[in-house]
């Protein structure tokens, strides 16, 4: 199912101008464009739009939080939803010690 920018703001609380901001940076980009030009974003990407924006309020700068996505992406294609889940708990907290 794909979500208009309207519609994926109301589901992940942002609005459409953060939204706008992470796909013209390059960290949350729309998972397609429709005919008439418009975003269009996956349920898939929910979790990762809050969880970026959750990384820019802890002050951590776009390109970290990109460097986040990427090493996340590639270890999401070897891992579990739980491992996943356990490998992002401990590397926030190293990444938050070493840098705070």
């Amino acid at each position: 199912m794909l979500f208009t920018i309207q519609e994926f703001s109301k589901k992940t609380g942002l609005p459409p101008s953060k939204l706008r901001f992470y796909d013209k940076k390059g960290v949350l980009m729309p998972s397609t464009r429709l005919e008439n030009g418009y975003r269009a974003y996956s349920a898939d990407q929910i979790h990762l739009a809050k969880m970026i924006d959750s990384l820019r309020q802890a002050d951590i700068s776009i390109e970290d939080t990109s460097t986040i996505q990427r090493r996340m992406s590639r270890i999401g294609k070897r891992c579990s939803k739980d491992g996943k889940r356990i490998w992002t708990k401990k590397w926030k907290s190293s990444w938050l010690q070493e840098n705070m």
